[in-house]
């Protein structure tokens, strides 16, 4: 009875493999017409831009962000008193409030 034989499997190695080598354009290379692409362009919804001293207009979220620092000039800028009767800071959300009260 015959036996079939099994095809053997290769296996390729690094040898095997043919690199070619990646071609750049040099940078004095004019483009031409050909070698734009253009993209589409997504256009920004309009939105009212807030007055930069004009911080009671902006979201809850970016005025979390602000130091009490910033906060305490910012208020003292516009003449609100950022301490408390006995001389001490005011906490940042007391600060908030403040601002979100302009």
């Amino acid at each position: 009875k015959p036996v079939a034989k099994k095809a053997r499997r290769t296996v390729a190695t690094a040898a095997d493999t043919v690199t070619e080598p990646v071609t750049k354009k040099s940078p004095s290379t004019v483009a031409t017409a050909d070698d734009t692409v253009t993209k589409p362009v997504a256009k920004k919804a309009w939105r009212a831009v807030a007055n930069v001293d004009d911080w009671a207009s902006l979201a809850e979220s970016t005025l979390k962000r602000k130091t009490v620092v910033q906060l305490s000039e910012y208020l003292t800028g516009k003449g609100v008193t950022v301490t408390d009767g006995s001389g001490k800071s005011l906490k940042k959300a007391e600060l908030l409030a403040a601002v979100k009260g302009l």
